[in-house]
Order: C-alpha cells, then sequence, then structure tokens
C-alpha cells in the first residue's frame, strides 16, 4: 500500500507541475499577453493563407486557467482523501471525468488535433504532435490514475 501511494504521490505532484505551468500560459494570454500563443492554437490553409481554427478571447483562457486550477486541487483533494464536502467518490469521480477530457483531447478531432491529426504542416501541429498530445495524453492517464487509486 505504501509503494501505492508513493506512485500516486509522484503522479499528483507532475499533474500539479504541468498544469500548474498551463495555468500561468493562460493567466498570461488572458491578461494580454501574445508569447507563444501563435503557436498553441491550429491554422488552417484558406486561401488568404493560414488562418487560425478558432480565436479564443481572454475570457476564454481564464475560464481554461480555472479550469486547470481546479484539476490540480482535485487531485490533491483525491490523494489526500480530503472528501469533506463532496465525498471521496465524487472527487474521483470528477478527477477521472478530467482524466477523460484530457484522454479524449489527446486522441483529438481527427483534423487539426490530436494524435490523430490529418493536419500536419503547421507549427501548432508541431508542437502538438511532439508536446501537447503526448503530455496530455500521460495527465490523462495519470488523473484516472489518480482518482483510481
Amino acid at each position: 500500500m505504501k509503494g501505492k501511494r508513493s506512485v500516486s504521490g509522484l503522479l499528483v505532484h507532475f499533474v500539479a507541475a504541468a498544469l500548474g505551468a498551463a495555468v500561468l500560459f493562460h493567466l498570461y494570454w488572458g491578461a494580454g499577453g501574445r508569447f507563444f500563443s501563435d503557436a498553441v492554437i491550429p491554422v488552417r490553409q484558406t486561401s488568404r493563407g493560414p488562418e487560425k481554427v478558432f480565436n479564443p478571447s481572454p475570457l476564454a483562457a481564464l475560464i481554461v486557467a480555472s479550469y486547470l486550477s481546479a484539476i490540480i486541487a482535485l487531485a490533491y483533494a483525491v490523494s489526500w482523501n480530503a472528501g469533506v464536502t463532496l465525498g471521496a467518490g465524487s472527487l474521483r469521480l470528477l478527477l477521472g471525468l478530467a482524466g477523460g477530457v484530457f484522454l479524449l483531447r489527446a486522441v483529438g478531432d481527427f483534423r487539426y488535433m490530436g494524435f490523430f491529426k490529418r493536419v500536419r504542416g503547421t507549427r501548432f501541429a508541431r508542437w502538438d504532435t511532439w508536446l501537447f498530445s503526448p503530455l496530455i495524453l500521460f495527465l490523462g492517464l495519470a488523473c484516472t490514475a489518480i482518482a483510481a487509486s
């Protein structure tokens, strides 16, 4: 049992570190920052040249930062068995659902993002192939493993 807790504890810290970095980026973008923003949104080729698939608002970036922060809190709450208000089962369910969302994102939309994307020659696609999708897959697996522990 102790070894299981150690692995779960390591996963929680990794999830918190990775998502914490993502939270900071989203807060930066929500405040109007532009650094690296051109590499994190998929683009499509149009007759006018490359065009973003979607244009998230600063509010959307702040909502994502809040969502990711909540997942960090859930991961720690499950790890510490802190189901005081919602109950441990509800916390595990919510963290498992968040893990499922990450897994779906890793699989992708079969066009612009995820492991099975068809559009591959863009800056986003390269980052998605080598960093975003593998990291999101690992986060999805880690969240579901923590929820199941």
